[in-house]
């Protein structure tokens, strides 16, 4: 007997659509409380600083969105700071303090721009998420989780190319590259076009024509990898402290 899974499948995508768009409303409805406003008003004032999420009001508020962001971070970290950036943009709009962004290269919108991105950060009780390096195991995978410990290594701050900018002499044209990060899982979980293909820096076109690379144009992010060590008198005894390295970027690093 051939039991047809085709209905079942179809039927799950179109509940996960529908949950995500669900938690879209509800945390566009979180970052309209009049606390939270206040919040994104001093970020849009204040570069550099990041909107803190505490997951016990966040609980308070609603218990799913909460559980949601624990368990699926990486669409949740999308969802926070896309429409973070969104009324960010709708603020320094009605202040005047965001002209025409579409100025620079109006002819060409696949052009890149070193336009400001905002981020989120979840603060509060994370409960049996909130682990030591020796506590992480497979349960926990692309789960929130807070690690306890202490720095022990710092690596250098080492720019990560995203996008980079080319001009061929012979044709006079020009060519843009997007690189895939492997090591940011919050890029799987936006919705913008994922960068295909290899990632080796372009020297020539298709057709074996030279390419300058135009370094003022290129877009980059620091990144950095520290390792986290179990604290000693949180380790058994006898055996010794775990560790853990863990990637940094963009603001966090350093």
């Amino acid at each position: 007997m051939q039991i047809d899974t085709t209905d079942k499948s179809a039927q799950l995508v179109q509940s996960s659509a529908m949950a995500k768009e669900q938690m879209k409303g509800m945390v566009a409805d979180y970052l309209n409380k009049r606390e939270v406003k206040k919040q994104i008003n001093q970020i849009s004032a204040t570069p550099g600083t990041r909107l803190n999420v505490n997951l016990d009001e966040l609980r308070q508020f609603s218990t799913q969105l909460a559980n949601y962001v624990t368990k699926h971070p990486v669409d949740a970290v999308a969802m926070f700071e896309n429409q973070l950036d969104q009324k960010i943009k709708d603020i320094k709009d009605d202040t005047g303090k965001n002209p025409n962004p579409d100025k620079v290269m109006q002819d060409d919108k696949n052009f890149p721009t070193k336009t400001e991105r905002y981020y989120v950060s979840f603060t509060g009780n994370f409960g049996r998420n909130h682990v030591t390096p020796r506590g992480l195991k497979a349960n926990l995978i692309n789960q929130l989780v807070c690690v306890r410990g202490i720095v022990t290594r710092m690596g250098l701050v080492k720019p990560m190319i995203q996008t980079s900018v080319h001009y061929c002499e012979a044709t006079r044209k020009g060519q843009i590259k997007t690189y895939n990060d492997n090591t940011n899982l919050a890029d799987m979980g936006d919705d913008r076009e994922k960068p295909v293909g290899t990632d080796m820096f372009p020297t020539r076109d298709a057709n074996d024509n030279p390419l300058s690379a135009e370094y003022g144009y290129c877009l980059y992010k620091d990144s950095q990898t520290v390792t986290i060590q179990e604290m000693p008198e949180s380790a058994p005894p006898g055996q010794l402290p775990r560790s853990i390295n863990v990637v940094l970027q963009n603001d966090l690093v350093e």
